[in-house]
């Protein structure tokens, strides 16, 4: 080694000033150097001997045997100035880092740029690994198809996989290897439009057509704003609230003067049912088979087959106020059906107590009115075509029922049989009293039961009433010419209403008023069995009486009134 000295003083810690060393100088302490240093060949500095810059020793550069070492040891920065700054391998073959002034930053992995920085934030070539990412402000993947993967680390094949391609977003799960991927969603960026797929990937379960601001579940082509198809199966929609005291709403909401519907329909029909709310009338209606069937009213009427309240159009009306009205065109307007047991069939009451009731006793129909122990009852006995008085439940009911009274009386009785008072036993063999008639007829005077001669009057007439088999007639014969009639002859009154019953219950009697007859005691009209004519008899004491014959009247002067009762065949 050469030193040449050009001034300073050697000592323990010599101090040189101009120094020139030629060949290998070995310190075996420190060195200070307050002056400019020129080093024509390498520096050894041992490990951990340090090249230390700066009065408080604040740059060192050394080895540590194991790795060099750059340090900054004091509160001042590490500043590195240049053009460029390149950081490269130890064979000067491979870039680790580049900074580039008024360029970019690159960072590489084994020789490949993997990261640079760009005018609007950084580029990075293949995947980015985190445990966490925080962007204040965007952050843009840029490829032909750019995607981004998030790997659980926690779970199995359950990793989201992010991509966009052809103008469609997608979201996917991916398995751990990579190579089995089940879509989820998709959206179109061109129509907005959005898919949810099902558990398997393979079909849309839910789309939403932006378009048309359209959900579909189970189609891709909802017709309306919520579409719910399920094909081959049941189609549900539940609505559900399970807190106590919570509801569970579906709300329909429409304008003052629009409907809220819900719809009923099928493939070949798509509104066959509806119900409907009309707010324009405030009704409620219900549409069967393509038809209307029912509707509650404004004022709460229940109208079923007809649309407006009032009986001039068949339907049902169950009115607010409680009552109950019926139309129906050319047929019954009610059927009311009791099964198995006989009894009431309708019940009526009156603030809650029954007052009457309709109602079957052996296929019999029975009806009637009941006040306490007191009832009045009908039943319609089809067995024996009667009309019979009968207990509440329809029941036997014997002697217990008046037809009228005193002062609320039937006006007529038309009947085409009879009248049977009580029964009949003994001696007595019938209460029936099955006839009443009234009438006029015009008796015939003449001197022969047939043919013969017969007499003319004023007035001719006769008036009867017949009661059952008997008959009354009352005969007026005024003024009575017996002109070309024969004078010994028996006189006959002919031409009467009835016949006389054959037997002893033909016979009849009665009485006679007359004026100008010729007689010698008293005069009594006579019809015997079974005679259509009667005989006037002039009644003597003590002898037989005698039919008077026609010259007993006065002709044009003689008047005879005659009554006289008979039973009639």
């Amino acid at each position: 080694m050469t030193i040449k000295q050009y001034g300073g003083v050697f000592g323990r810690n010599p101090t040189f000033n101009n120094v020139t060393i030629e060949g290998t100088l070995t310190f075996d302490g420190d060195i200070d150097i307050d002056s400019d240093l020129t080093i024509s060949g390498d520096l050894y500095l041992p490990d951990n001997s340090k090249a230390i810059f700066g009065d408080g020793s604040d740059l060192q550069i050394y080895s540590d045997g194991s790795k060099s070492i750059i340090k900054e040891s004091g509160a001042e920065s590490l500043v590195f100035q240049a053009t460029n700054i390149n950081f490269k391998d130890a064979t000067d073959t491979d870039f680790t880092a580049r900074f580039i002034t008024g360029g970019d930053v690159q960072l590489y992995y084994d020789g490949s740029e993997k990261l640079a920085t760009t005018a609007s934030g950084i580029s990075v070539t293949g995947s980015v690994t985190a445990d966490g990412l925080t962007v204040d402000g965007l952050a843009t993947i840029s490829s032909i198809s750019p995607a981004l993967l998030l790997t659980e680390t926690d779970t199995t094949d359950k990793n989201t996989y992010l991509n966009t391609g052809g103008g469609t977003f997608n979201i996917q799960t991916v398995d751990d290897a990579g190579t089995g991927y089940t879509k989820r969603l998709s959206m179109s960026n061109a129509t907005g439009d959005i898919s949810f797929y099902s558990s398997d990937g393979l079909s849309q379960a839910l789309f939403w057509d932006a378009s048309a601001s359209a959900l579909g579940l189970g189609t891709t082509t909802p017709s309306t704003q919520l579409h719910v198809l399920k094909a081959g199966s049941d189609a549900n929609v539940t609505i559900e609230s399970t807190g106590t005291g919570s509801d569970a709403r579906l709300n329909l909401y429409a304008n003052s003067t629009g409907v809220s519907q819900i719809r009923f329909g099928d493939e070949a029909d798509t509104n066959t049912g509806l119900l409907t709310y009309d707010h324009s009338n405030n009704s409620m209606q219900f549409r069967v088979d393509d038809s209307e069937r029912m509707r509650i009213d404004s004022s709460g009427n229940l109208l079923v087959g007809t649309t407006s309240a009032g009986i001039g159009d068949a339907g049902i009306e169950l009115r607010a106020d409680g009552q109950i009205t019926g139309t129906r065109d050319g047929d019954y307007a009610a059927l009311l059906n009791r099964l198995t047991s006989d009894g009431d069939i309708i019940n009526f009451r009156k603030d809650g107590t029954t007052v009457g009731s309709i109602g079957t006793k052996n296929s019999d129909l029975y009806m009637g009115t009941t006040n306490g122990a007191d009832e009045c009852y009908i039943r319609f006995a089809y067995n024996g075509d009667r009309l019979v008085p009968a207990s509440a439940v329809g029941g036997t009911n014997d002697a217990a029922l008046d037809l009228g009274d005193p002062d609320s009386r039937f006006k007529d009785l038309y009947l085409s049989g009879g009248v049977v008072f009580g029964t009949t036993g003994g001696s007595v063999s019938s209460k029936t009293l099955d006839d009443y008639e009234e009438g006029t007829f015009t008796p015939e005077i003449a001197d022969a039961v047939t043919g013969g001669n017969t007499a003319t009057g004023s007035t001719v007439e006769g008036h009867y009433t017949k009661v059952g088999r008997l008959v009354t007639l009352n005969m007026s014969l005024i003024n009575i010419d017996t002109t070309g009639m024969t004078g010994g002859l028996d006189l006959f009154i002919r031409a009467l209403p009835f016949t006389s019953a054959g037997g002893q219950t033909g016979r009849g009697e009665g009485s006679v008023r007359a004026d100008q007859l010729t007689y010698s005691g008293y005069v009594t009209p006579g019809i015997e069995i079974s005679d259509a004519y009667l005989r006037l008899a002039d009644n003597v004491s003590a002898i037989s009486d005698a039919w008077l014959n026609v010259s007993a009247i006065n002709s044009g002067n003689t008047d005879v009134f005659i009554s006289i009762s008979y039973n009639v065949a």
